[in-house]
């Protein structure tokens, strides 16, 4: 942007050109945009990435402390809780519940569909606890 405008503010044009724009609008909108947070909208324009909607590493960061606490307490507290003879289903269960629940608590923190991200959390959550199993086999 800072060596080449013109082709930012051409393709910008462009952009809403092909959008069904008269040419000379599209070129007024792309003079606007270029004088108004012109990176920005270029981004956006460019490779359809809103600036400022995603979240900085450092909410990642606590994010996934937030996740791996909550995920992680439930079967701990099984192993701790429940006598040998129920440890092995209520650890099962107890890790369903938590992939459940982190599933539930990272849609609604996102504002994504809940039913998707908690089935995709579940389906994954025992698909990798199947495999840790069956490659913990191959090491008896």
């Amino acid at each position: 942007m800072a060596t080449q405008p013109t082709i930012v503010h051409d393709e910008i044009a462009i952009y809403y050109e092909q959008r069904g724009a008269d040419p000379k609008l599209a070129a007024r909108v792309a003079d606007d945009l270029m004088t108004n947070d012109a990176l920005k909208h270029y981004v956006q324009i460019k490779y359809g990435i809103v600036v400022g909607k995603y979240l900085s590493p450092a909410h990642a960061l606590v994010s996934s402390f937030i996740a791996s606490i909550s995920g992680g307490i439930w079967p701990l507290l099984s192993v701790i809780l429940l006598p040998d003879n129920l440890k092995v289903i209520g650890i099962i269960l107890a890790t369903l519940w938590a992939l459940f629940l982190t599933g539930w608590l990272s849609a609604w923190a996102g504002r994504a569909p809940i039913s998707p991200a908690i089935l995709r959390n579940i389906f994954t959550g025992v698909l990798t606890m199947a495999f840790t199993y069956w490659l913990g086999t191959l090491f008896k």
